[in-house]
């Protein structure tokens, strides 16, 4: 009896289409989301990442709320101050007694009322972002009393603070970003590949109808997603709290952060991805991604500040207190002649009838104007190696993308050097009008009037605009794109050359 043969089944079209057809990008997706769960020591810098970048909005909030406090109680002790002295002033408007001394706070006396009675103060609000980086608040006071005093007794915004504080910075989410973010991305990518190279996955996965791009992207959505999401819920919510789109440029500002952040994490990702595809442990690539980090992070930014420094290093301070020790000395004991000359050259200045020489207040203002005309060149000094320093810094921006990071986190926020900067500039100008709207009522000797105190300068604080800021960031936004697309170049050609074994 002869066996029949039993056809062979028919395979559906459908069905060897559906064979033939690649793995989804979604089953890809979730199938690495499985891996990186799966992961404890990926997992564990995640979410040990998530609490610090919690812990560093908390710092920066209340760091923000301290620096808005702080500037609040400043204005309101200067509106309490200045409507006392002019209530003062009502009451003895008509009183002609001459004061009993010279250094009496007289609000009569325009030297008494723009050295100490009504002297304003020049505050600078907190940046739009300043709860996401505290920056050179550190260094920098945010308010200045202005009085007619010389300029180098006004124009000083540096604080005096403990030193450890100084040394170390406050810990807020652009410290955790520059610094922590990078390691994170390395705990959950330096085995971007080679783990599963060492556990045979990869074989498996790469034996279906898929490309190792496909691969390689579902890996890099879940694994940069992750870390990604979790710093833009710290940033926008910290923005959010902290009213910073209500701020100034808040917008633009938060609109800069998220767009270098992102890069910040393409850039460590395409480093972890052009690592993994040189067929080395996942152990050895963990070693080198560290090495890398160091080398970026720690050892270049720190290498280019101590070039600027040794190339434009800052005056001596030494010198400059000599200096200015000298100047005072030779200005006062000069200063009967400085007050005659000054007479000579102004005549229309001088008092009606006899003028008199040892005036306390005129013989102060000529004195302080020639000791700032002797160290004039020696305080622009200090600014000008300042800016020669930071211009060094920015030329060499290219040498770590952590410089340009940093750099345009902290000008976004308003805590970089550009805005203190601004600050200071405006606070030398409003020095300048403040004091010669007094020292031509010092010298004629004029009696403060209500015209005059309705007249006195405001201090004004102007923020820059969406293009100035734009044009401030630029430069150090192209650098970091252009290291991330070539960083991202050079992962895609090694990626070509992955092989399912090692």
């Amino acid at each position: 009896m002869t066996a029949t043969a039993r056809p062979a089944p028919v395979v559906a079209p459908s069905a060897l289409r559906e064979h033939r057809r690649a793995p989804a990008l979604g089953r890809l997706v979730r199938h690495e989301w499985r891996l990186l769960t799966g992961d404890r020591f990926g997992l564990t810098a995640t979410l040990l990442f998530a609490a610090l970048l919690a812990f560093a909005s908390l710092s920066g909030m209340a760091r923000h709320a301290r620096e808005q406090r702080t500037i609040d109680t400043v204005e309101r002790e200067y509106r309490t101050r200045v409507d006392s002295v002019r209530a003062r002033f009502a009451a003895l408007a008509t009183d002609t007694t001459p004061p009993a001394s010279p250094f009496a706070p007289d609000p009569r006396m325009p030297g008494a009322v723009g050295n100490t009675l009504a002297a304003p103060w020049a505050t600078l609000p907190p940046g739009p972002l300043f709860a996401l980086a505290t920056g050179q608040s550190d260094l920098v006071r945010p308010y200045v009393k202005i009085t007619t005093q010389s300029r180098q007794t006004v124009v000083q915004l540096e604080q005096l603070d403990n030193p450890l504080n100084l040394l170390d910075g406050g810990f807020d989410l652009s410290i955790a970003i520059l610094l922590l973010l990078p390691l994170v991305v390395i705990a959950v990518g330096y085995g971007l590949l080679a783990e599963e190279r060492e556990q045979g996955t990869l074989a498996l996965v790469m034996s279906q109808p898929v490309s190792v791009t496909r691969v390689v992207l579902a890996k890099l959505i879940v694994r940069g997603g992750v870390v990604w999401a979790a710093t833009m819920i710290a940033m926008l919510g910290t923005a959010l709290i902290s009213g910073a789109l209500a701020a100034p440029l808040g917008g633009v500002a938060l609109a800069i952060w998220v767009g270098v952040v992102t890069l910040w994490i393409a850039i460590w990702l395409a480093l972890c991805l052009w690592v993994n595809a040189g067929q080395r442990s996942s152990a050895a690539n963990a070693l080198r991604l560290v090495a890398i980090w160091l080398a970026l992070v720690v050892v270049a930014p720190a290498l280019v500040n101590a070039a600027a420094q040794w190339r434009h290093p800052a005056p001596s301070r030494v010198e400059l207190i000599g200096r200015m020790r000298e100047a005072s000395n030779a200005a006062n004991a000069r200063g009967t002649e400085l007050l005659k000359q000054f007479y000579g050259d102004h005549p229309e200045l001088a008092p009606p009838g006899s003028v008199d020489l040892q005036d306390f207040a005129a013989r102060r203002l000529v004195v302080q104007a020639d000791v700032d005309r002797t160290l004039a060149p020696l305080l622009d000094g200090f600014g000008a190696q300042l800016a020669a320093q930071q211009r060094v810094v920015q030329r060499w921006q290219w040498v770590s993308p952590a410089i340009a990071v940093h750099t345009v986190l902290l000008d976004a926020a308003g805590t970089g050097a550009s805005r203190y900067r601004a600050f200071e500039e405006a606070i030398t100008r409003f020095h300048a009008a403040w004091l010669s709207f007094f020292a031509d009522r010092i010298y004629a000797k004029r009696r403060m009037t209500t015209a005059d105190y309705a007249a006195l300068p405001a201090w004004q604080w102007s923020e820059a605009s969406a293009g100035a800021l734009g044009r401030t960031v630029a430069p150090s936004v192209a650098i970091l794109a252009l290291v991330t697309v070539g960083v991202m170049l050079a992962a895609v050609r090694a990626v070509r050359r992955v092989t399912p074994v090692g």
